[in-house]
């Protein structure tokens, strides 16, 4: 396997892209632990959180972000919705009710 760093993460080629969002990797490494990992770790924690509130709510998103954040230490970037973003400053999550 090639081991290399993609420094700035601004200039990677290396992502995943889940439920209409692509988060971007510094090394294959952290692309590969989030793809074995993302599945799993979105349907563990949906499970606590609706365990621990009583209410199922559809985090996917949140969760990839969650994890995102856990595995990429070297820098930020996520393509959400067409909109390239760049720090984790520009992440706000707004639950709005469907009625």
């Amino acid at each position: 396997m090639n081991r290399y760093v993609v420094y700035p993460i601004k200039d990677t080629l290396l992502y995943v892209q889940y439920d209409g969002v692509w988060f971007y990797f510094s090394t294959p490494t952290n692309k590969n632990k989030f793809e074995d990992r993302l599945i799993n770790f979105v349907e563990d924690e949906s499970i606590k959180f609706e365990n621990k509130r009583g209410v199922s709510i559809d985090l996917k998103i949140y969760f990839g972000f969650v994890l995102y954040r856990i595995i990429e230490k070297r820098g930020f970037k996520v393509n959400f919705r067409g909109k390239e973003l760049e720090s984790w400053q520009q992440v706000k999550f707004v639950f709005v009710p469907q009625i």
